[in-house]
């Protein structure tokens, strides 16, 4: 198993399911990683309104695609989620890890799970 998808509904539990999901798979003696699929989340700032996990989570475990942009440093969008996805997932399965994929923004899921159609 490489990666575990939490997702649902704004504010319905997902990011302390997965919070808790990987302290019993430490338990078990499996690492994992989480990676936040939510589209507001990646910016830096937008705390309030996204529900960020506390930073004490964030010093237990190693959370992904959380507070990586200035807001004023422009968009970000599915394909550049899907790249750093990819990328973490490469390297979560070279160290013997589990991802735990958890958000609700359903393009973003869409693009891990289905592609997103590569363009001129």
């Amino acid at each position: 198993m490489e990666v575990i998808g939490i997702v649902g509904p704004t504010s319905s539990g997902k990011s302390y399911i997965a919070h808790n999901l990987a302290r019993e798979l430490r338990k078990l003696g499996i690492e994992s990683e989480i990676i936040s699929c939510d589209s507001v989340q990646v910016y830096k700032y937008f705390d309030v309104g996204t529900d960020k996990v506390p930073s004490e989570f964030r010093r237990e475990f190693n959370y992904h695609c959380l507070d990586i942009l200035e807001p004023n440093e422009g968009r970000f969008s599915a394909g550049k989620f899907r790249k750093m996805f990819d990328e973490i997932v490469l390297r979560l399965v070279r160290e013997g890890k589990v991802g735990i994929l958890v958000g609700g923004t359903g393009l973003y899921y869409k693009a891990v799970k289905v592609g997103i159609f590569e363009g001129p």
